[in-house]
């Protein structure tokens, strides 16, 4: 092999892209980084900003005993033993150090971080920190600060609105430079002995997500929340192009309960506390979940969120509606989350996802469930209030029954919120065949290795953030050579 134009090329400046790009450049790497947006960061601002990690500086000023070890744990319970043990392994091992880089570069955290967070299976010890303004921003001032730094000292090239379109590689197999397209067409080929899939997961493609997700249908998130409008899954393609292959398929977890946006119904949004109360216990819950049968299929106060999580799987548009009346509707809680039950009056019967009429059997037919399946579970249901014992479930709390008109419908759905399938890779993020041989000179992080890697069929708290971090960290500041 002859002189390389670069010693790395990084596809995809996102959460891992541009921290491994950083610490390359710092060893004195020439570094090529290449997104086809037209601004760096990817998924990073647009998510919640959660990061876990064990054994941490600010853990120790509040006297919690954590550990890697305890971290590594937690993670094979909640997963079921299903996270890479491996690679699990070194993020664990790896993350305070990626913590502490993150606060000694001014990263700003909420003052009572870290925290036992439950909105998906929670953690036995407090480990989990974010930062103010939805936690996402602050952590991509840092990164895309300490990355624009190397960009001005020379050591990082930056090319934004440029599409990779193919790998070269050598006649053994190895690859060694990347096909590039700009936005104006131009073409050009560049070459490196490292180069780096972090081009971020699939989750904003609705043709390719299916491929990836054992069939479940997209319900993406909303410009808050959701995917970068690039996630097209095309870090996963040109992996597999060149020998590697995808794993995690059957790993996909929905998040649990959001509903089509009204003003918006292409993305599903927080509109109702159904998602945040059901997870975090801060309303009791009046409803009942019903599938396309109009039956029930979970313990609606059920405080595992793992448990929903897995049960929703079980229908397979992930989709379910939530039923009430009008006595729920009066005495417990305001149901949502971000408008007056007056605002949501005008959505019954207008909006897709909310359906009102006078009897079970008419809301089951505007909800477009069986009648005969949605009466026979109210009737069920409400003899169980009455017993005060859940049969079916194990529900607790079952404050009264489901009979006083008008009913209420509203369509939830399960949200893809990050993507659990990813590029097999080796203990040093090197691409595998199916056979298990290297593919030498390609790697991947972030989604392109997928949440599975490390979280495995369950979401474990802030793995998705700190593992991309904290290999990219890695790649940039030992793994790489050259």
């Amino acid at each position: 092999m002859g002189p390389f134009d670069y010693d790395v090329i990084i596809c995809g400046v996102g959460t891992a892209g541009q921290t491994a790009a950083t610490f390359a450049s710092k060893r004195g790497a020439r570094v090529l980084a290449v997104d086809s947006a037209a601004e760096i960061g990817g998924n990073t601002q647009r998510s919640t900003g959660q990061m876990s990690a064990a054994g941490t500086r600010l853990q120790a000023v509040r006297g919690i005993h954590d550990t890697p070890d305890l971290h590594y744990e937690d993670i094979m319970r909640i997963s079921h033993n299903t996270a890479d043990p491996t690679l699990t392994r070194m993020a664990v091992d790896n993350a305070a150090d990626t913590l502490h880089w993150l606060l000694d570069n001014g990263l700003e955290l909420l003052p009572e971080m870290p925290v036992i967070f439950k909105g998906h299976e929670p953690y036995r010890i407090a480990r989990t920190y974010w930062g103010p303004d939805r936690g996402g921003r602050p952590l991509q001032k840092v990164l895309g600060t300490e990355f624009m730094k190397e960009v001005h000292a020379g050591g990082i090239t930056l090319l934004l609105e440029t599409d990779v379109m193919d790998l070269v590689r050598q006649d053994e197999g190895r690859v060694t430079g990347v096909e590039l397209k700009s936005k104006d067409e131009q073409e050009k080929t560049v070459s490196a002995p490292n180069v780096l899939l972090s081009m971020g997961g699939y989750n904003s493609n609705a043709d390719v997500f299916p491929k990836y997700s054992n069939g479940y249908p997209l319900f993406k998130g909303g410009p808050v929340l959701g995917s970068h409008p690039n996630a097209n899954g095309k870090g996963h393609a040109v992996g597999e192009k060149i020998g590697g292959y995808v794993r995690y398929k059957d790993f996909f977890m929905p998040t649990f309960g959001r509903v089509k946006d009204p003003k918006d119904t292409s993305y599903v949004s927080n509109v109702t506390l159904i998602h945040a109360a059901s997870l975090l216990g801060t309303r009791p819950l009046w409803e009942i979940f019903v599938n396309r049968d109009g039956e029930r299929f979970v313990a609606e106060d059920s405080d595992s969120a793992d448990v929903k999580e897995h049960a929703l799987l079980e229908i397979p548009d992930l989709t379910f509606w939530v039923v009430f009346d009008q006595r729920a509707r009066e005495e417990s809680k305001c149901i949502y989350a971000n408008m007056t039950h007056e605002e949501a009056d005008a959505l019954y019967n207008d909006h897709e996802s909310f359906r009102k009429a006078d009897s079970p059997e008419e809301l089951a037919e505007a909800m477009g469930v069986d009648p005969a399946g949605l009466v026979e579970t109210v009737e069920r249901y409400n003899r169980s209030v009455g017993k005060g014992v859940d049969e079916d479930f194990g529900r607790k709390y079952l404050p009264a029954p489901i009979a006083c008109p008008p009913f209420y419908g509203i369509k939830h759905h399960g949200m893809s919120l990050t993507s659990f399938a990813g590029l097999a890779v080796n203990e040093n993020l090197e691409l595998i065949r199916e056979d298990g041989s290297v593919i030498p000179g390609v790697y991947a992080a972030g989604e392109c290795l997928g949440l599975g890697a490390t979280s495995g069929k369950s979401f474990c708290g802030g793995m998705g953030l700190m593992s991309a971090i904290t290999f990219g960290r890695l790649l940039g500041d030992r793994i790489w050579k050259w």
